[in-house]
């Protein structure tokens, strides 16, 4: 990939991160209601990339495999498979992390100062 797709994506992804961020501070109800549909396209888009490095590894073995057959008792070079970083892997699961520490924060940031004896009742 180009750094001109590299640089488009990255910015994509920052705006992206950015917007969910406003979203899930300024109208936390919003976002809880955006919250499943997310986690939905989440899992679904690992879903397919799970299946499709599986049948793409299967189909590359067997035709590494194939290819063996039709040669043998000559040594040949087999082609190499490049095999994705391990960041790619854990890609899904910092944004689960992300998704869901954004449905956490208004709890976190709720202001628990006042204490149950001083409500406007008492008075």
């Amino acid at each position: 990939m180009s750094g001109l797709w590299q640089t488009i994506i990255g910015g994509l992804a920052v705006a992206a991160i950015t917007g969910l961020s406003v979203i899930a501070y300024r109208h936390p109800a919003a976002y809880a209601r955006l919250y499943r549909p997310l986690l939905s396209v989440l899992i679904g888009a690992w879903a397919v990339w799970f299946v499709y490095g599986v049948g793409f590894g299967s189909g590359f073995h067997e035709a590494v495999l194939a290819t063996m057959k039709l040669n043998s008792g000559t040594p040949i070079k087999t082609p190499d498979r490049d095999s994705a970083s391990f960041l790619f892997h854990m890609a899904p699961v910092v944004v689960y992390a992300y998704l869901s520490f954004l449905k956490l924060l208004p709890h976190l940031l709720r202001d628990d100062t006042q204490s149950p004896g001083d409500s406007a009742n008492d008075a």
